[in-house]
């Protein structure tokens, strides 16, 4: 019984950190992607097509943002983007 409560604690802990340092990131990542596109093609309309999507595209600001996000909701203990 116990057993099972200390593997269930220790999921939810590594699920916890997984949400926090890896998917609040990378999801405030996609939307600097996705945001930055949408302003370029229809505000400032200095492109007619958005980027195409690679990895190299998810290494800028909103990374950094993201993690702060997410080092803040672990701090707190709950997920920001949750």
């Amino acid at each position: 019984m116990f057993k099972n409560l200390i593997i269930m604690n220790n999921i939810d802990t590594i699920l916890n950190l997984t949400h926090c340092f890896v998917i609040t990131p990378l999801s405030a990542s996609y939307f600097y992607c996705i945001s930055y596109d949408v302003y370029n093609i229809y505000v400032s309309k200095q492109l007619s097509y958005p980027r195409p999507f690679s990895y190299k595209l998810l290494v800028n600001p909103g990374l950094v943002v993201g993690g702060l996000l997410g080092l803040t909701g672990y701090i707190i203990g709950i997920p920001i983007f949750g």
